[in-house]
């Protein structure tokens, strides 16, 4: 059977993984010192400080692999009261796990196939998951390619009770696996052009995806199938799971943002995902497919700052303070005003240009973001008209979720001279802007009237852009008067109205 991974928190259609809040303490501790006085005199208190203890030290116990909880950390708040200075123990535990079965995942998910056995402790099993009814990823019953161990298979090849020894000093119920075959796989092959014609396979499909059905080969060398039974039973397919109308497990290509009229998007998780297909909903009813669009994954990037010392780091006065870049890149477009880019191998990027400020530096953050490579549209069906083109820049990648809202303003104000000078560059960089990183923000030139500027606004506002700055001398709602903006609206400040 497949089952949701428990090395993550992503729901899937409503269904996740529990962790138990009971778990065994492992003996270990983790030393907590108080930076300041606190009040644990009542139960109330003690959960209140204890909260924030967690939220304290719980990047850093993620780090090693290691976690406690809120109700043990109470549980070692014994005083009245703490000042600085103060030490606790927290004790560190072990989670008790339990796997939620899965009737259905997303292409590239990460998910468990798991088979209980009964006196076959050590043995090894191949599991394969095969195309049903007819052909779409491969050949109707041939073998599907997968990921294990990071590693490209169509066999998955495990053995019973492996699950137990890997993970016997990392969750307190491991010992309830010993009999099980438990191993994780990709759902989705590991070269990128593989990758690519499966998913342009589940999108040619009416609904996006397919029908999957499981099989176990639990047969010894002499392949006897008397000495194995699969669910206590015989007949001409024993060993398929998944198998049969009602019961097929089904592949998804999840990828779709739709856009209502309403001013409000539907939420997507974009793990795993190479692009991205964006639906516009009508207020009559009607749905336009604006295409697909490809999806990549960079760095996070603080916001950009003027940098003092007008130099690349390869031209730093002290030696110690030289970096040679480990990645250059030149533009040369009419209007752009970026000339290079450099990027330094501790993530920080620094673009000299022709701008008033001549370099800027985008330092490195935490984490990764997702990035959209937009694309002009010009799509007309009905009363549906949404049409936009780039102007003198090369910053095409933006927040998918941001270019979503971009694309309902779009569809809601229907002009035909919208034109984008960007949002940001591949690798999240803005120049010469320094609110643009990760695609928060998008620009767009002045439209020739007043009132359709004001009805473009209007419309980005209701799809969740909170912040418009405009020319110094110009009025608008929702509009906020910035001296550098009297050429184009800068729109940002997004936050998506999910669709309930």
């Amino acid at each position: 059977m497949f089952y949701k991974s428990p090395n993550t928190n992503k729901k899937l259609e409503g269904k996740e993984l529990k962790k138990k809040l009971k778990a065994k303490k492992t003996g270990e501790t983790e030393s907590y010192t108080f930076k300041g006085s606190n009040n644990t005199s009542t139960k109330a208190r003690k959960e209140k400080i204890a909260t924030i203890i967690y939220k304290n030290i719980k990047g850093g116990l993620q780090k090693k692999q290691q976690q406690t909880t809120v109700a043990h950390i109470v549980e070692v708040l014994k005083k009245d009261s703490y000042t600085k200075g103060d030490c606790i123990d927290i004790p560190l535990i072990l989670p008790k796990i339990e796997f939620t079965k899965l009737a259905n995942a997303n292409l590239g998910d990460e998910v468990y196939m798991v088979v209980e056995t009964e006196n076959m402790a050590n043995k090894r099993i191949k599991l394969s998951l095969k195309q049903a009814e007819k052909d779409c990823l491969v050949a109707k019953d041939s073998s599907i390619v997968l990921q294990q161990d990071s590693k490209k298979t169509s066999v998955v090849e495990t053995y019973v009770s492996r699950f137990t020894e890997q993970n016997k000093k990392n969750i307190s119920n491991a010992e309830d696996f010993r009999n099980f075959a438990i191993d994780a796989v990709t759902l989705s092959p590991k070269d990128e052009k593989d990758q690519k014609k499966y998913r342009e396979a589940l999108n040619k499909t009416t609904d996006k995806k397919t029908k999957l059905f499981m099989v176990v080969d639990a047969e010894p060398e002499n392949q006897n199938w008397f000495e194995v039974k699969y669910e206590e039973f015989f007949d001409n397919r024993p060993n398929l799971w998944y198998y049969g109308e009602g019961k097929w497990f089904e592949l998804i290509n999840q990828n779709i943002i739709n856009i209502y009229h309403t001013g409000e998007i539907s939420k997507l998780d974009f793990k795993g995902l190479k692009e991205v297909s964006y639906i516009y909903h009508d207020k009559e009813g009607g749905k336009h497919s604006l295409g697909n669009f490809d999806v990549i994954e960079v760095d996070k990037l603080k916001k950009g700052k003027t940098l003092s010392s007008n130099r690349f780091r390869e031209d730093e006065e002290k030696e110690e303070d030289k970096q040679t870049a480990v990645k250059t890149i030149t533009y040369d477009k009419e209007g752009v005003d970026a000339e290079e880019t450099r990027i330094y191998s501790d993530g920080d990027i620094i673009t000299k240009g022709s701008f008033r400020i001549k370099y800027r530096i985008y330092e490195k953050g935490t984490g990764k973001v997702k990035l959209v490579k937009m694309k002009e549209v010009n799509y007309s069906k009905g009363n549906t008209k949404i049409k936009f083109t780039f102007h003198e820049t090369l910053r095409v990648y933006s927040n998918p979720e941001l270019f979503a809202g971009f694309l309902g303003a779009l569809a809601k104000c229907g002009f035909n001279d919208v034109k984008s000078t960007g949002s940001s560059y591949e690798d999240s960089s803005c120049y010469p802007s320094t609110t643009h990183v990760n695609g928060q923000s998008i620009d767009t030139c002045y439209l020739s009237k007043k009132t359709d500027e004001q009805k473009f606004i209007n419309a980005l506002w209701d799809f969740g852009f909170k912040l418009h700055y405009v020319g110094s001398s110009m009025s608008y709602t929702h509009g906020t008067k910035d001296k550098y903006h009297n050429d184009h609206l800068h729109s940002g400040s997004f936050t998506p109205n999910y669709k309930k």
